[in-house]
């Protein structure tokens, strides 16, 4: 896990831990996809001195991936509706995700132990499991009959087919 000097140049699992950490000294830290010389350049920088909590400062009850990737999006555009001001809209659009826009504070971060904290889990039945199973091992098998023939297909049709395969294991996981 430590990597000598390494660790003051290249993006190590340590830095990538903290990278997803949802502890209030770990947010907004070691962007770096591969060189975190850049983050000690630039002040983003924060090496995992305790135990790191995963996830959202707002954690998600669910597993939808779409969900998770564009529920940031949906919040922004909400607060440009309800919002009164250009002033304040323009500032949700630009500041951070913790920026409150009535008195140009910052939200509180609520606190988080690795020790309690609490892992969204939810309980799949295994009924589930064995139509799961086939639907993906469908959806793989498909996937390369196509590409296995994708020269035969146009552009579009073959796009279409592809967008079906992603939006088809997305909903698979």
């Amino acid at each position: 896990d430590r990597l000598g000097p390494l660790e003051l140049i290249l993006m190590t699992p340590s830095h990538h831990r903290v990278h997803h950490g949802r502890n209030e000294q770990y947010l907004d830290k070691n962007y770096g996809g591969t060189l975190i010389l850049f983050d000690m350049l630039f002040g983003t920088f924060e090496p995992e001195k305790e135990d790191v909590v995963f996830g959202l400062v707002h954690p998600l009850q669910q597993w939808n991936v779409l969900v998770a990737e564009f529920c940031h999006f949906e919040h922004i555009v909400r607060s440009l509706f309800q919002l009164q001001g250009w002033r304040r809209k323009i500032g949700v659009v630009l500041r951070g995700p913790g920026w409150n826009p009535v008195d140009g504070s910052e939200y509180p971060v609520p606190a988080v132990d690795a020790a309690t904290a609490i892992k969204f889990d939810k309980n799949v039945p295994r009924e589930f499991y064995p139509y799961v199973l086939v639907h993906f091992t469908i959806t793989v098998a498909v996937s390369f009959t196509f590409l296995a023939q994708l020269h035969n297909f146009p552009t579009g049709m073959a796009s279409l087919v592809a967008l079906f395969f992603i939006f088809s294991l997305t909903c698979h996981s």
